[in-house]
């Protein structure tokens, strides 16, 4: 048999193991609750969608389509200010 303090080392290190793993399962819980958000929005859209009669569907489609251009827009302005963050990061840290 083992030793009487090898065992309760072991017995700590097995409650520090177990709590580890239920603070990562945990962790992945609310990881997989943000990532199915999205797709839980998506999937409520498309029903709202497909209650709605075929006319009213081309405006939203048409909707959706200006909502697109105006993201790219904001993302293209968002890459030209990105593109100079390099440059100011190096003059910042010679300034440092």
């Amino acid at each position: 048999m083992y030793p009487r303090q090898t065992l309760i080392r072991l017995v700590a290190h097995k409650a520090v193991l177990r709590r580890e793993i239920a603070r990562q399962r945990a962790e992945c819980v609310a990881a997989a609750i943000e990532v199915a958000r999205p797709v839980a929005w998506l999937d409520s859209a498309v029903a709202v969608l497909r209650e709605l009669p075929p006319l009213a569907r081309l405006g939203v489609a048409s909707l959706g389509l200006w909502a697109r251009r105006a993201a790219l827009e904001r993302l293209t302005r968002f890459a030209g200010i990105l593109r100079w963050v390099p440059l100011v990061s190096a003059l910042w840290r010679k300034r440092r």
